[in-house]
């Protein structure tokens, strides 16, 4: 389902006229609707709950664990995600001022934490009858942790300098941050209906799904956050898994308006925007008759992959922050 707000609607700009009275009657909105249990997205939680974290007052119509609980999560995994031993000194807001989390707080988060990523583990292993989201989920947590075992395998038994340890943590942080792109990801397709999530291409329709937004999301984006070795490259801030769609239909329509990809097939996309170079990669191939999906999206980084597209490519350029590397 796709949620009463866009996103740009709960964005906040309160330097625009009339900002607090809009953003006051957007929460009273989703407090009615909140109240009655009727449907609102990842996104409109967030909105709600951000306000709640700071408000004073009343106890709003509905119950705040639920509703908050995933706003809750991610708040947490923000905080203790780059470490997850409590070996560390942790940070967050107290008011109007961050201040270090005293060590019986931050212990009691991270086990907060720790009980969440054994409880999404449980849930990853339960594979009948998911949607495809969770279907993406589980598969891309297949994937991480049989990098995890590979690249730990030597730490697993490894009892005297506390190689258990490390992989016991290094399963947490797989399993929490699965959890965390789970979230990312169902605010995209709560936020956005399917015609919003296509990119046009040479006539051709590519289609953003699950699998597109969680292997992104999970591959090429999370560095931050990772705790085994990747060789994965990792996108800068030019764009965010939660509005990929959008930032790629812009660039897309601009592709399309200067007259497209100089291949029959759209399968393979490299394009310079604002300093980087980038590849989209999609399932097209001759003959097919199904939805041509885009696969995975990244910043090239290879030294030997940019020379090749400057050895074999002509470099277009389409406007100021955009240029095209058309198949010679």
């Amino acid at each position: 389902m796709i949620g009463k707000y866009r996103p740009e609607q709960l964005t906040t700009n309160f330097n625009a006229p009339g900002e607090e009275k809009r953003l006051h009657d957007i929460l009273v909105d989703l407090f009615q609707i909140t109240s009655k249990g009727e449907f609102i997205s990842e996104a409109e939680k967030q909105f709600i709950c951000m306000f709640l974290k700071n408000a004073q007052g009343d106890v709003p119509p509905f119950n705040m664990a639920e509703i908050c609980a995933s706003f809750n999560f991610k708040y947490l995994y923000l905080i203790y995600s780059w470490d997850l031993t409590g070996g560390s000194p942790y940070f967050k807001p107290y008011g109007l001022e961050t201040k270090q989390i005293p060590i019986p707080e931050a212990q009691a988060e991270l086990e907060i934490l720790r009980v969440q990523g054994e409880e999404w583990g449980k849930k990853l292993s339960e594979k009948q009858n998911v949607d495809a989201l969770m279907a993406a989920v589980i598969h891309e947590y297949e994937f991480e942790m049989e990098q995890v075992n590979q690249q730990s395998a030597e730490f697993q038994s490894n009892f005297r300098f506390g190689g258990s340890n490390k992989y016991k943590y290094e399963v947490m942080a797989t399993r929490l941050r699965n959890k965390f792109i789970y979230y990312t990801a169902k605010e995209v397709f709560e936020s956005f209906d399917n015609q919003q999530l296509v990119l046009t291409l040479n006539g051709k329709q590519i289609v953003i799904n699950e699998q597109t937004i969680v292997h992104i999301t999970n591959r090429h984006f999370a560095e931050s956050v990772k705790k085994f070795k990747s060789a994965k490259s990792f996108h800068n801030e030019n764009f965010h898994p939660k509005l990929l769609n959008k930032q790629l239909q812009v660039i897309f329509q601009d592709l399309e308006n200067a007259g497209g990809l100089n291949a029959a097939l759209v399968r393979e996309i490299n394009f310079h925007y604002k300093g980087e170079t980038y590849r989209v990669y999609t399932n097209d191939k001759k003959n097919k008759t199904d939805a041509i999906v885009l696969t995975t999206f990244f910043i090239i980084e290879d030294p030997k992959q940019l020379l090749k597209l400057a050895n074999e490519f002509d470099l277009l350029q389409i406007n100021a922050d955009l240029s095209l590397f058309q198949p010679r």
